[in-house]
């Protein structure tokens, strides 16, 4: 178990710490990150997910904006319950954007991916509990050219898979203000 500051893409004031557990087992990764095209070498060991990289050589100073793509379901095994996986998706989308425009969050969220300083977080469940697990995948990309310059995946032992999702929503938004982004600030003239 790991402490956080409760404050990360997103975090930052300095809130009360919060006990945090690795994924219980890593997940394959799934297509939605393998054919990213992205290096995942250089991973972040200090995050609270079972894989969690950045670019090296993102000027992660530059973004101010982020953009939150529903959460896919095309990348679960076929005799998935599409139902209860789609209802799991719309849960987890609510919950990434609700945490995504907290003020302690170090970005703005915004429908428009045209805005300049300007990332799209894209997610997928990749299990949703028929096995005893939930898992996603997530990608950071930047607006302007497409580039992958983030990625994180985790998988959990099922309590409730939306309290997972809550979890990681938050636990998301944490890490993107301390590890993924950590220059991100908003302005002075930010009303939060």
């Amino acid at each position: 178990m790991q402490l956080f500051r409760h404050a990360v893409v997103s975090l930052c004031l300095g809130l009360a710490s919060c006990s945090v557990e690795k994924a219980s087992r890593a997940a394959t990764p799934t297509a939605f990150l393998t054919n990213s095209g992205a290096d995942r070498s250089g991973s972040l060991s200090r995050l609270p997910f079972a894989q969690a990289w950045r670019a090296p050589s993102a000027d992660v100073s530059q973004y101010k904006h982020i953009v939150i793509r529903p959460v896919s379901t095309a990348y679960l095994p076929r005799q998935t319950d599409r139902k209860l996986s789609g209802r799991l998706a719309r849960k987890f989308h609510a919950s990434l954007r609700r945490e995504f425009s907290s003020p302690l969050c170090g970005f703005y969220l915004t429908e428009s991916a045209a805005k300049p300083g300007t990332v799209i977080l894209e997610a997928a469940l990749t299990e949703t509990g028929d096995a005893g697990f939930v898992a996603f995948e997530a990608r950071v990309r930047d607006a302007a050219t497409g580039k992958i310059i983030a990625t994180v995946a985790d998988r959990r032992e099922t309590r409730t898979a939306e309290e997972i999702c809550d979890e990681w929503s938050r636990q998301l938004m944490e890490a993107t203000n301390k590890e993924l982004f950590p220059r991100v600030k908003r302005g002075a003239s930010s009303p939060f």
